[in-house]
């Protein structure tokens, strides 16, 4: 059944789930969540339609390799520049800065080094606002419990906002270093195909062969070059995974580290690639990466301001493939650009932070990214595990859900005076309807006493 001739507030259950299903995977994405919106609260929902709905959401499906629209956030390896061990990061529409003070809003400058930062990428965006409110809807309707389960400071196990390197070592179990990512010693993916033509022209020449191997080297080079920039480098970044397989599998874990703390501070993830080959089929820029949105920082950004709950959920994420390779192996590889956004950010405010700041926020965000990965370990395991299988952005969210454990919310204690009041006897009803009359009768034997005076005085006049 089609919605555009049925108002989904008016099927039964059956009909509305059927209708909004097949809306959602014939791709009619604003059409499905539209549909769900109107819907009344009470509708049954089953598992299966919430998972058509964020399938439809993606930006990136692994098994479609589904086009992307400019303007979701992308933590992942930048287009320009070679990939930095693992991922790297671009920031396209959503965009923000992790605060290290409690600074109600900051003026944000963004400096012209992101790539995608613009506010004008922000409002180019068409289907944000429909991807948050499926999110809001799917969470309403009990599908999205842990959706943004360590949104706020008071929902996460790190307290303090000052972090210093024995503050960080003690907390995380890991030496300070682990954090670093190791430096490149330049464009490492653009030296390997060098290199490879050299030391063939070299071997070549030893062999006094050098003018039979000529044409292959000079073939050979043009490929390299025509992969760099028609492919992004896909061709030989595939040979090297070949060779090395444990790099597939630090890229696989510093993205599920993304997907993860993205998700638990409330931030719509829409989908993930996990190399440079899936990026350029699905059209994604860059070498691996995981994209999601958040309304709430793009209109923040809109009106040139960034809340502190939000430099605090973005930097978070930002960190979570960095840590999450410190978890895994001891150290983490990539992330350099990850770190470089951060900075890039922090230092671009208005006014612009001191280093020190930068510094205390990047071990702050870093320390809450592997408490948060540690404390839903079984989680990132799992969704790890999913990522790795290529399953698309709904079984994803589903496996997170299955694992992660949400604590129950804990009431604060009420205040002496509160309790006082609570504990203090009530009249019974009839005790506080008589005591309201007699000060109703009151009131209007006072206003008839006035009354009469008034009269007294015109009368003597």
């Amino acid at each position: 059944m089609s919605l555009a001739s049925a108002d989904a507030a008016t099927l039964d259950d059956a009909a509305a789930v059927a209708a909004i299903t097949a809306a959602a995977d014939a791709g009619r994405f604003h059409e499905a969540v539209t549909a769900l919106a109107a819907s009344p609260t009470t509708l049954s929902l089953p598992q299966s339609a919430a998972t058509a709905l964020l399938n439809a959401a993606a930006v990136v499906l692994p098994s479609s390799a589904k086009a992307a629209e400019a303007a979701a956030a992308t933590t992942g390896t930048p287009t320009a520049g070679p990939p930095q061990g693992t991922s790297s990061s671009t920031k396209a529409a959503s965009v923000a800065a992790a605060g290290a003070d409690d600074r109600a809003s900051t003026a944000v400058s963004l400096p012209p080094g992101v790539p995608g930062a613009s506010t004008a990428e922000v409002a180019a965006m068409s289907d944000s606002a429909d991807v948050t409110l499926l999110y809001a809807e799917l969470q309403k309707r009990g599908h999205l419990a842990a959706f943004g389960c360590a949104a706020e400071a008071g929902t996460r196990p790190l307290g303090p906002k000052v972090v210093d390197a024995a503050d960080l070592e003690a907390r995380a179990g890991l030496p300070i270093s682990a954090l670093a990512p190791k430096r490149s010693t330049g464009a490492w993916w653009q030296l390997a195909g060098i290199g490879v033509v050299v030391g063939v022209n070299a071997l070549a020449s030893a062999a006094g062969v050098q003018g039979l191997a000529q044409p292959a080297l000079a073939v050979l080079f043009l490929g390299w070059v025509a992969d760099q920039r028609l492919a992004r480098g896909a061709v030989f970044e595939t040979l090297y995974r070949a060779v090395k397989p444990e790099y597939a599998e630090k890229v696989l874990k510093h993205e599920a580290g993304h997907f993860l703390l993205a998700y638990l501070t409330g931030a719509p993830v829409r989908g993930y690639v996990l190399s440079a080959a899936d990026a350029w089929k699905a059209g994604i820029p860059g070498q691996a990466g995981t994209v999601f949105t958040d309304a709430r920082l793009e209109a923040e950004l809109r009106r040139g301001k960034l809340s502190g709950s939000a430099l605090e959920r973005f930097s978070i994420v930002l960190m979570g493939g960095i840590a999450a390779e410190a978890i895994a192996y001891g150290q983490a590889e990539g992330g350099q650009s990850d770190e470089a956004v951060l900075v890039g950010i922090l230092s671009g405010i208005s006014p612009p932070w001191p280093p020190a700041a930068v510094v205390n926020q990047a071990r702050w965000a870093a320390l809450e990214a592997i408490l948060l990965l540690r404390q839903h370990a079984a989680a990132y395991d799992a969704l790890v595990d999913a990522m790795r299988a290529k399953r698309p952005l709904g079984e994803c969210v589903a496996v997170i859900e299955r694992h992660v454990v949400v604590p129950p919310k804990v009431e604060a204690p009420p205040t002496a005076a509160a309790a006082a009041a609570a504990a203090a006897p009530r009249p019974s009803t009839s005790e506080e309807f008589a005591r309201k009359e007699e000060a109703f009768a009151a009131k209007e034997r006072e206003l008839a006493a006035r009354l009469a005076s008034i009269d007294s005085k015109l009368n003597g006049q």
